[in-house]
């Protein structure tokens, strides 16, 4: 995968986890097929969004959060890599999001700032 691709992946991952819908997966993303998140059934995400909610809203500084579904083998973790800071007055976060799922595995870090409509990935 190249390295706009491997973004371009990590942003709807993100996003996705953070509440995005599954139809997106369908009508957005051919080439997510062979993506771990692709693979993630919705009681997958039912479980793994309230840990990196909380993990987003309260954790520190170099804490994991680990997440997985022993029905479908799917887990991942959310790695804080800063403690909240300010940023255009809204809270953001660095984190680190590990997630497995049908046998692939993807690890990236993004800078998430909370808006009004929940926490979204503002840069790789």
């Amino acid at each position: 995968m190249s390295r706009r691709a491997a973004n371009i992946f990590a942003v709807f991952c993100t996003s996705f986890l953070l509440g995005m819908s599954g139809e997106c997966i369908a009508a957005d993303g051919y080439w997510l097929k062979d993506a771990p998140v692709s693979r993630m059934t919705k009681q997958d995400f039912d479980i793994a969004n309230p840990v990196i909610h909380r993990a987003l809203d309260s954790g520190e500084d170099g804490q994991v959060y680990e997440w997985n579904n022993p029905v479908t083998g799917a887990s991942g973790s959310i790695t804080l890599r800063s403690a909240p800071i300010a940023r255009n007055d809204t809270t953001c976060r660095r984190a680190q999001f590990v997630v497995s799922a049908g046998g692939l595995k993807n690890v990236s870090t993004w800078t998430l700032c909370k808006l009004p409509d929940g926490w979204k990935a503002v840069d790789g």
